[in-house]
């Protein structure tokens, strides 16, 4: 398969917007100090509002956490080994903490300190507070109305799911590590007053999105579970450091402090002494993000990023948008962005260009006895055994499993950055068009929430899609097998202009197919696979 890559360039993008709430006020904390009752069963200690809760499992324990240099306790943890029955109320290894301790809670947090220690599947829970349906003979059917998170979705991502007479709403962000041995900082608000939920990891804001209902809405919260679905899904293998449940919306600063703090400390962030905003240029195009940074120094708690606590005031909204701290260009002309938190205040000025990208070959794979880029400075690798021979890349996979498949693997960095518009250039011939074949991948560039890709075959036809935070495209060919002919070489490209917004599929020099979108490649953002 002769596989040629080319792209243009122009630029990149992110957005969201900032509100007042209901401040946080912790209710509950869990720092998995072993403590046992009358029968020497482990037992969890709420340290602030004393709702008790219970460790099932035979290999579920409350344990120390010690210093590796001088074997000091440090902290406390909750070993949960992910074995047991899912369609059991009591038999696994997972933690249930008091009914309906949240229930009357419209907005809320949870923030938790954890870390996953093995893979059994997707859908582990980290938490998950509702109710469920349940069999005739009283084993758990399937969730009825809750609030979750899971380490890892159907779709590969951390998500938060709340659902209400079978509406469930979610919130993606990155999925994190398995194994790595680190206790993530996960934070999950909820404000009922703009119906906004959103997932910090590690400090940062990682997803936010549009979500209904609350807790007040569920009817009743008699399961209050760590580790555990109200679906008969895979019991959650991992160690928590601390747990806390709070009425009220935390906000990004505090979110960034706790982190900074660490869990077994609460902090204050103290006296607010300035605000300042920074940004990588001051200039952008048309249809192009730039993301400021907003820094709040604290008489306590130093710099922290204050962004997503920011209201903006905007002098020319038909020159430029501006969406929790991400500047949209509209138009030629200057604009000044002022972001409002507490009683300070600081000013940024941005300069709009109305320019289109020129085209320029900035990567080629001619695989001339190898996979470098001959262009630029991206050489892939051959990956599981795949082959070069007279100017060809040749894939035959040994079997159906995909980690045996084989590919090209190319760097993760430098194909769509600061990229308006990108094009993607192969000539490839497949020997196999039925439906064996279907979703086969020609090339894709994707993280667990961004993806591009071309399928010569996505159930019936050729498609290319094009997913980024802020939105979804899939172009789609015409005719049985569109894409591809069996045993024939065809020359195959995808646009995807995101300043003429246009997305558009090439077959042997003829448009095949075009559609409108409001995305651009840059918005991609970090890849974490690309081939």
């Amino acid at each position: 398969m002769n596989t040629k890559l080319l792209t243009t360039a122009l630029v990149l993008g992110l957005g969201a917007s900032a509100f007042a709430a209901e401040s946080a006020t912790l209710k509950h904390r869990y720092s998995f100090e072993p403590v046992y009752d009358d029968m020497g069963n482990f037992i969890l200690t709420d340290s602030v509002g004393g709702a008790t809760g219970t460790l099932y499992g035979d290999n579920s324990y409350l344990g120390e956490i010690y210093d590796p240099e001088t074997f000091e306790i440090i902290g406390y943890e909750m070993v949960l080994s992910g074995e047991g029955d899912p369609a059991s109320f009591d038999v696994g290894s997972f933690a249930s903490l008091p009914a309906d301790i949240m229930s009357t809670f419209s907005s809320f947090s949870v923030e938790m300190w954890v870390k996953c220690t093995g893979d059994k599947g997707n859908w582990m829970r980290l938490f998950d507070f509702g109710n469920c349906y349940t069999n005739d003979d009283g084993t758990i059917n399937s969730g009825h109305n809750y609030t979750m998170m899971t380490w890892r979705s159907y779709s590969g991502t951390l998500r938060n799911g709340v659902r209400v007479e079978g509406d469930e709403q979610v919130v993606d962000a990155t999925v994190l590590p398995i194994g790595d041995d680190v206790f993530h900082h996960i934070v999950y608000t909820y404000d009922s007053e703009t119906k906004i939920g959103k997932i910090y990891t590690d400090g940062a804001i990682a997803g936010s999105g549009s979500q209904a209902y609350n807790p007040t809405q569920f009817g009743g919260m008699p399961n209050m579970w760590l580790g555990k679905a109200e679906f008969q899904d895979p019991y959650f293998q991992g160690n928590y450091n601390e747990f806390r449940i709070y009425q009220g919306v935390l906000t990004a600063a505090e979110v960034s402090n706790n982190y900074k703090l660490g869990a077994d400390k609460l902090g204050d962030l103290g006296t607010l002494q300035s605000l300042e905003i920074t940004a990588p240029k001051n200039t952008i195009y048309k249809n192009e993000h730039l993301v400021l940074t907003v820094n709040a120094t604290f008489s306590t708690a130093g710099v922290i990023n204050v962004t997503g606590d920011c209201t903006f005031d905007n002098s020319d909204p038909e020159v430029a948008s501006i969406t929790d701290g991400a500047i949209l260009g509209l138009a030629a002309g200057t604009a000044k962005f002022t972001a409002n938190y507490q009683d300070q205040s600081a000013t940024f000025e941005v300069t709009v260009l109305d320019e289109a990208p020129t085209l320029e070959l900035v990567h080629r794979y001619s695989f001339n006895g190898n996979a470098n880029d001959s262009v630029g400075t991206a050489n892939g690798t051959l990956e599981n055994g795949a082959t070069v021979s007279g100017g060809k890349l040749v894939l035959t996979p040994a079997d159906e499993a995909a980690a045996n498949a084989q590919y090209v693997s190319l760097p993760l960095e430098g194909f769509f950055d600061g990229q308006l518009a990108a094009t993607v250039e192969v000539w490839a011939q497949i020997d196999n068009v039925n439906q064996d074949y279907n979703w086969c991948r020609l090339w894709q560039f994707s993280s667990s929430i961004s993806s591009f890709y071309l399928t010569p075959r996505g159930s019936t036809v050729i498609n290319s899609y094009l997913k980024t935070p802020y939105g979804e495209s899939t172009i789609v060919g015409s005719g049985y097998i569109a894409g591809m002919d069996e045993g024939v070489m065809a020359h195959l490209v995808v646009v995807a202009d995101g300043y003429n917004k246009k997305f558009s599929i090439y077959r042997d020099g003829n448009l095949l197919v075009e559609s409108s979108i409001n995305l651009v490649p840059a918005d991609l953002g970090a890849l974490t696979l690309a081939r």
